[in-house]
Parts: structure tokens; sequence; C-alpha cells
């Protein structure tokens, strides 16, 4: 069994006490050797005796190297004695790292056992590969909906222009029927102003004759045959019979009304072919946002399908697409918070694995 401490160091000090009282009777003989030898030279003693003092000298000598190598020994016991404290100590604060890391590892395993418990609990007892893959179902479906809610607006704006054109085409009919009605009744005026004009021009034709034969009349004499009938007897040859005059203003008023018939008859004709190129390019754009409707309708009819829903209102789908946009999306959002959730977690985990 190795000495004790307190015994080391009593032992220790009992070899330093000796080493000094050592040096001292060294230093002590050594003195008076000197005192002796520097005698000796000044008296020429005896040669044996110089002989035996530098043997004494050398005895002393001796002794101080041996005391030298004693204080040496102490010298190296008191290092060891220090390097073993050192150790000692070292010894302890590992043993008291070693403790302190055993426990803080206890600790990263509890940590990292409660971690894997919320992970688990976060992901529902599913694994991340299952909320990875209705991540991009939900992704998937979402883009989808997009799709079919982008059609259904097309079409919508299909249908909006869709009627905006049958309106129109409803209004230009009742608007060429007006127009229709117009000519008719311009033709009718038309008609009626050509009569009374063609019995003006006959009124102002018989007039005409009437002051022809009246002024024949004042140009016969007795016995000279008319012009006319060659009659050689001309009753009243001398009377004043003066026949009215024709009314002209009234032929001219005619006239005036029937150009401006014409006119106002030929201004609602080009009224109503101008109506009716506007309802045929009104009837074009209307088939034709009809046939796009139906090619539209035709590509959206499998999107709707495999979301499973069914053509109809668009309104109506419009709303139904609406709601599981709304639904799928929050779906989306969970499924992205919870991998969120759980790669922060394992991130962590990782970090306590690691530590």
């Amino acid at each position: 069994m190795p000495p004790q401490p307190q015994q080391q160091e009593a032992l220790l000090a009992l070899s330093r006490q000796e080493a000094d009282n050592l040096n001292r009777e060294i230093g002590a003989t050594e003195k008076e050797l000197s005192d002796t030898l520097a005698a000796l030279e000044k008296t020429n003693a005896d040669q044996s005796l110089t002989e035996q003092l530098s043997a004494l000298v050398q005895t002393a000598e001796q002794w101080r190297q041996q005391a030298e190598q004693e204080a040496s020994c102490t010298l190296a016991v008191e290092k060891a004695r220090t390097l073993r404290l050192e150790a000692s100590a070292r010894h302890k604060n590992l043993l008291r790292l070693n403790q302190e890391q055993n426990q803080h590892l206890r600790q990263l395993e509890q940590q990292l056992a409660q971690q894997q418990d919320r992970l688990t609990e976060c992901l529902g007892g599913a694994g991340t590969a299952v909320w990875r893959t209705r991540l991009m179902d939900t992704a998937s479906r979402l883009h989808l909906l997009e799709k079919a809610e982008e059609a259904l607006l097309r079409q919508h704006a299909f249908q909006t222009a869709i009627a905006s054109f049958s309106q129109q085409e409803t209004d230009l009919e009742g608007a060429e029927q007006r127009c229709l009605q117009r000519i008719h009744a311009a033709e009718s005026e038309q008609q009626e102003l050509e009569k009374e004009l063609r019995h003006l021009e006959s009124e102002k034709e018989r007039f005409a004759r009437l002051h022809a034969l009246e002024e024949a009349r004042t140009l016969l004499h007795a016995g000279e045959p008319c012009p006319l009938c060659g009659s050689l007897d001309h009753p009243g040859p001398n009377s004043q019979n003066t026949p009215p005059s024709f009314p002209d203003e009234s032929l001219s008023r005619v006239r005036e009304r029937l150009r401006q018939s014409e006119t106002a008859l030929a201004s609602t004709r080009a009224e109503r072919a101008s109506l009716g190129e506007r309802h045929r390019w009104i009837q074009e754009q209307r088939l034709a946002q009809e046939a796009a409707f139906a090619e539209l309708a035709k590509k959206t009819l499998p999107l709707l399908e495999s979301l499973g829903l069914q053509a109809g209102e668009t309104e109506s789908v419009t709303a139904q697409l609406r709601s599981l946009r709304e639904t799928c999306g929050a779906e989306h959002g969970q499924a992205e918070h919870i991998l969120q959730q759980a790669e922060r977690m394992e991130t962590e985990a990782l970090s306590l694995r690691t530590a």
C-alpha cells in the first residue's frame, strides 16, 4: 500500500531537515579545513598532515555531493508529489465531466424521445411520405380546380356575349320591323301622292284644253269653218265665258311632298339595309360565340368529371368548384404546415443525435 499523503509530507520534512543539518556540518567542516590549511601553509607544517587534511577535504566534498544528491532526491519527491496531486485533480475532473456528460446524454435521449413523440403526434400516426403524397395530390387537385374555374369563367363570358348578341338581334329585328312598317307607310303615301299628282296633272291638261278652246272660240267668225269641227255655225261666239285658272301651287305642293316622300323612303330603305347588315354581322358573331362555347364545354366536361362534378348551370357548377377549392386549399395548407413542422422537428432531432 502506498504511503498516505500525511506520511509522505512527514518524511519529506524529515529529509529536508537532515539535508539542512548535513549542509551546515559540511559548511562548518569546510571552514575549519580551510582555516587549518591556511595555517599550515603559513607555518610550513608537516606534509603528512597536509595530506590528511586534503583527504578530509575530499571526504567533506563527497559528503557535500551526497547532501546535494539527497537534496535533488527531495526535489524529485516534491515534483512527483505535485504531479500526483495534479493527476489526482485531473482524474477527479474527468470523473465529474463523465458524470455530467452521462447526465446530459440522458437528457438528450429524453428530449429526443419527446421530440419523436411530438413528431408522431403531429403526423397523426402517418409517415412524412404519406403527407407529402397528400400535399402533391391537393396541389394537383387545386391546379385542376383552377383550370376548371377558369374554363367556367370563360364559358360564362361566352354565355354573356351570346345573350348580348341575342338581345341585339332581337332589338335589330324590332328595328327592322319598324323600319319595314315605315317603308310600307312611305310607299303607300308615295302611291297616294303619285295618284294625286297624276290627277292634278290631268286636271291641268283639262284646264289647258279649256283655255285653248276658249281661245279658239274667240277666233271664230261667221261664215268661216270651225278649226275643230269644221262647222260654219258658231253659236255664241261673242259670249264671255272665261274658264277658271288651274291652281299651279297645288301641283307644286304635291310634287314637293312626293319628292320628300321619295327621299324619306330611300333613307328608310338605306337604314333597313344597314340594319340588315348589322343583323347579319351580329348573327355571325353569335354563331361563332356559340361554336366556341360548345367547343369549350366539350373540353371542360372531362375536367369536371375528373373532379367528381357534372355539367350543369354555370353558376351552380362555379359555386361547387369554389366550395371544393376552399376545402382543397384548407387540406393543402394543413399538409404543408404539418410537413414544415415535421421537417423542423426532424432537423431538431438530427441536431440532438449529433450532439
